[in-house]
């Protein structure tokens, strides 16, 4: 049902925006590095489709449909991690699920109908889910010991606001858009999954840093 309304908002605001417009352009986000939780940048990807458009010689908007890559239920899609729990240790995996919006309003330094460098603010909406499951192991008296495993799950929303400076290129044909971000996200803190052994890493992290890459086709 969210990802209806992320989908029926995203139209939206497309087609609100055209009215506007002097030049648009369809873009691939191929990929896009976010810091939703502390583990930092280059743990979680995102690809996503979007739109821009020209408003005039130096402004431009768009909007952008996100979604994280984390499609497997093992491997490379999770984040392991050993820590210790109540003197004991305990290991764990974490799977990140996240979707969503964005916003951006820019200022082009230069004609935008080239190549030119960027400023604009962004305002954004995440919905999160997160899965942690653990092994907590306990040693005995005796020097046996075993692992309790436990699966424990959370959802959570974040509404990062922030800044983006970048580099794109004129939307008439093919174009590439290079750009980095830092906000303030709003919302869920701490762990959503109930899970009290697992690390700060985990943690939502109230510091969005965002780098990314997209192309597009415009005219």
């Amino acid at each position: 049902m969210k990802k209806r309304i992320a989908i029926i908002a995203f139209l939206a605001v497309c087609a609100s925006t055209t009215t506007l417009r002097a030049q648009w352009g369809i873009r691939y986000i191929l990929p896009q590095t976010e810091t939703v939780t502390q583990a930092g940048l280059g743990d979680l990807w995102l690809i996503g489709l979007g739109a821009d458009f020209d408003l005039s010689d130096r402004t431009s908007c768009g909007v952008d449909l996100i979604f994280d890559t984390n499609w497997n239920d093992y491997g490379k899609d999770r984040r392991s991690t050993t820590t210790t729990y109540y003197g004991s240790s305990a290991y764990y995996s974490e799977k990140l699920k996240v979707y969503g919006l964005q916003y951006r309003s820019q200022f082009h330094f230069s004609d935008n109908d080239r190549t030119s460098v960027y400023v604009g603010s962004t305002l954004g909406i995440r919905y999160l889910r997160q899965t942690v499951t653990g092994d907590v192991y306990t040693n005995s008296s005796s020097n046996s010991g075993n692992y309790d495993t436990v699966i424990a799950s959370g959802n959570g929303v974040l509404v990062p606001i922030g800044l983006r400076l970048g580099l794109r290129g004129g939307l008439e044909g093919g174009y590439a858009d290079l750009y980095v971000g830092v906000g303030y996200a709003l919302g869920s803190s701490g762990s959503l999954a109930n899970a009290p052994y697992i690390d700060d890493r985990s943690e939502v992290s109230p510091l969005n840093l965002q780098i990314g890459l997209a192309l597009g086709f415009g005219r």
